[in-house]
């Protein structure tokens, strides 16, 4: 499952709909800039100084989660996206990206029940939706793959027309 980010999961960097209404990002712009260089250290160290400044900052917040992210620490950051979705439930952008880290863990039904969410919140998030249609592709896959496992060991199920007869459930 390490291979969402290679088939197209996007993983939202920044809140694009905050920096359009936030005139003042509390530095997140300059963090999200460090991070996408890769300057964690830089990114990690401006992003605490910010944060004593504004400790509930939404956007900051959320950067600490791709931080996260981007350090491979990803418990840290399923917890951190899931407290960010119950103290800013408006956003779709943390529970897109919890869905990402739990379809990396191969946690299909919670991603999906993430990416649900995200939509009721925020319905015009295109990005929910993309993943979303990947995370049913994904089920679909694994789903014909069980079907066709069993159909190749003779599993059928006991009530179907073409199960054999010892199989067939008495009624």
């Amino acid at each position: 499952m390490n291979s969402f980010r290679a088939i197209g999961f996007v993983f939202t960097m920044f809140f694009s709909t905050l920096l359009l209404a936030q005139p003042d990002d509390g530095g997140a712009i300059e963090v999200s800039r460090l991070i996408h260089l890769g300057k964690l250290d830089d990114a990690g160290s401006r992003l605490n100084a910010a944060l004593e400044k504004q400790a509930n900052h939404p956007q900051l917040r959320f950067l600490q989660g791709v931080i996260q992210m981007e350090l491979k620490q990803f418990d840290a950051a399923i917890m951190h996206f899931q407290k960010m979705t119950v103290e800013f439930p408006q956003f779709g952008e943390p529970y897109n990206n919890l869905a990402v880290l739990l379809a990396k863990k191969g946690q299909l039904d919670k991603a999906r029940a993430a990416l649900e969410l995200a939509i009721v919140n925020m319905p015009s998030y295109a990005t929910a939706y993309e993943n979303l249609a990947l995370i049913y592709s994904k089920m679909a896959e694994e789903n014909y793959k069980k079907a066709a496992f069993y159909e190749r060991a003779g599993s059928y199920s006991v009530n179907a027309p073409n199960a054999p007869i010892a199989q067939k459930k008495v009624q």
